[in-house]
Protein backbone atom coordinates (compact mmCIF):
# COMPACT_ATOMS: atom_id res chain seq x y z
CA UNK A 1 0.00 0.00 0.00
CA UNK A 2 1.24 3.46 -0.93
CA UNK A 3 0.22 6.60 0.94
CA UNK A 4 0.10 9.90 -0.91
CA UNK A 5 0.42 13.07 1.17
CA UNK A 6 -1.63 15.69 -0.57
CA UNK A 7 -0.80 19.33 -1.01
CA UNK A 8 -3.12 22.26 -0.38
CA UNK A 9 -5.43 21.16 -3.22
CA UNK A 10 -6.53 17.73 -2.02
CA UNK A 11 -9.25 17.46 -4.67
CA UNK A 12 -6.58 17.75 -7.38
CA UNK A 13 -4.52 15.04 -5.69
CA UNK A 14 -7.54 12.76 -5.45
CA UNK A 15 -8.43 13.25 -9.12
CA UNK A 16 -4.84 12.58 -10.23
CA UNK A 17 -4.54 9.45 -8.10
CA UNK A 18 -7.90 8.10 -9.28
CA UNK A 19 -6.95 8.63 -12.92
CA UNK A 20 -3.61 6.84 -12.48
CA UNK A 21 -4.46 4.08 -10.00
CA UNK A 22 -8.24 3.71 -10.04
CA UNK A 23 -9.25 2.63 -6.57
CA UNK A 24 -8.07 4.97 -3.80
CA UNK A 25 -9.08 5.56 -0.20
CA UNK A 26 -9.17 8.93 1.58
CA UNK A 27 -7.41 8.47 4.92
CA UNK A 28 -7.78 12.00 6.32
CA UNK A 29 -7.60 15.62 5.19
CA UNK A 30 -3.93 15.22 4.22
CA UNK A 31 -3.54 11.66 3.00
CA UNK A 32 -4.94 9.15 0.54
CA UNK A 33 -3.91 5.58 -0.12
CA UNK A 34 -3.72 3.26 -3.07
CA UNK A 35 -3.02 -0.46 -3.27
CA UNK A 36 -0.34 0.27 -5.89
CA UNK A 37 2.76 -1.74 -4.94
CA UNK A 38 5.12 -0.63 -7.68
CA UNK A 39 7.21 2.50 -7.25
CA UNK A 40 5.26 5.67 -8.00
CA UNK A 41 6.79 8.51 -10.01
CA UNK A 42 5.89 11.61 -7.99
CA UNK A 43 6.50 13.84 -11.02
CA UNK A 44 3.22 12.47 -12.46
CA UNK A 45 1.33 13.71 -9.39
CA UNK A 46 1.36 17.52 -9.28
CA UNK A 47 -0.88 17.69 -6.21
CA UNK A 48 1.10 15.20 -4.12
CA UNK A 49 3.98 16.38 -1.93
CA UNK A 50 5.16 13.05 -0.43
CA UNK A 51 4.79 9.35 -1.08
CA UNK A 52 5.18 6.72 1.62
CA UNK A 53 4.83 2.97 1.80
CA UNK A 54 2.88 1.50 4.67
CA UNK A 55 4.54 -1.68 5.82
CA UNK A 56 2.67 -2.27 9.06
CA UNK A 57 -0.42 -0.95 10.78
CA UNK A 58 0.05 -0.54 14.51
CA UNK A 59 -2.99 -0.31 16.75
CA UNK A 60 -1.17 1.83 19.30
CA UNK A 61 1.09 4.86 18.88
CA UNK A 62 3.60 3.42 21.34
CA UNK A 63 7.05 4.80 20.42
CA UNK A 64 8.77 1.50 21.28
CA UNK A 65 6.48 -0.44 18.92
CA UNK A 66 7.02 2.12 16.16
CA UNK A 67 10.81 1.93 16.54
CA UNK A 68 10.81 -1.90 16.60
CA UNK A 69 8.63 -2.09 13.51
CA UNK A 70 10.70 0.43 11.55
CA UNK A 71 14.03 -1.14 12.45
CA UNK A 72 12.76 -4.58 11.44
CA UNK A 73 11.69 -3.15 8.07
CA UNK A 74 14.94 -1.24 7.51
CA UNK A 75 17.04 -4.31 8.26
CA UNK A 76 14.93 -6.42 5.90
CA UNK A 77 14.83 -3.90 3.03
CA UNK A 78 17.98 -1.79 3.14
CA UNK A 79 20.89 -3.04 1.04
CA UNK A 80 23.05 -0.15 2.27
CA UNK A 81 24.13 0.77 5.78
CA UNK A 82 24.19 4.51 5.04
CA UNK A 83 20.83 6.14 4.28
CA UNK A 84 18.53 9.08 4.99
CA UNK A 85 15.22 8.75 6.80
CA UNK A 86 12.50 10.95 8.18
CA UNK A 87 9.36 10.59 10.25
CA UNK A 88 6.10 12.47 9.78
CA UNK A 89 2.77 12.27 11.56
CA UNK A 90 -0.45 13.31 9.84
CA UNK A 91 -2.76 12.32 12.66
CA UNK A 92 -3.66 14.04 15.88
CA UNK A 93 -1.27 12.13 18.12
CA UNK A 94 0.77 13.06 21.16
CA UNK A 95 3.95 11.66 19.63
CA UNK A 96 7.11 13.72 19.87
CA UNK A 97 8.36 13.17 16.32
CA UNK A 98 11.82 14.66 16.96
CA UNK A 99 12.40 12.43 19.99
CA UNK A 100 11.09 9.40 18.12
CA UNK A 101 13.44 10.09 15.19
CA UNK A 102 16.49 10.50 17.43
CA UNK A 103 15.65 7.29 19.33
CA UNK A 104 15.28 5.43 16.05
CA UNK A 105 18.59 6.82 14.80
CA UNK A 106 20.38 5.61 17.96
CA UNK A 107 18.83 2.15 17.68
CA UNK A 108 19.84 1.88 14.02
CA UNK A 109 23.38 2.97 14.87
CA UNK A 110 23.55 0.29 17.57
CA UNK A 111 23.05 -2.41 14.90
CA UNK A 112 25.74 -1.02 12.58
CA UNK A 113 23.65 1.25 10.35
CA UNK A 114 24.66 4.83 9.50
CA UNK A 115 21.33 6.69 9.34
CA UNK A 116 20.88 10.40 8.76
CA UNK A 117 17.70 11.82 10.26
CA UNK A 118 16.15 14.39 7.93
CA UNK A 119 13.79 16.75 9.70
CA UNK A 120 10.89 18.28 7.80
CA UNK A 121 8.86 21.43 8.24
CA UNK A 122 6.14 19.77 10.29
CA UNK A 123 5.12 21.50 13.47
CA UNK A 124 5.87 18.43 15.54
Amino acid sequence: MQILITGREQNLSIAEAESLFGDIQILNSQAISTVQDASIDISRLGGTIKIARRFELLKDADPKLIIESCIKQVLADSPQTKFNFGISSYENTKLNISKLGLSMKKELQSVGMKPRLVKGNEDN
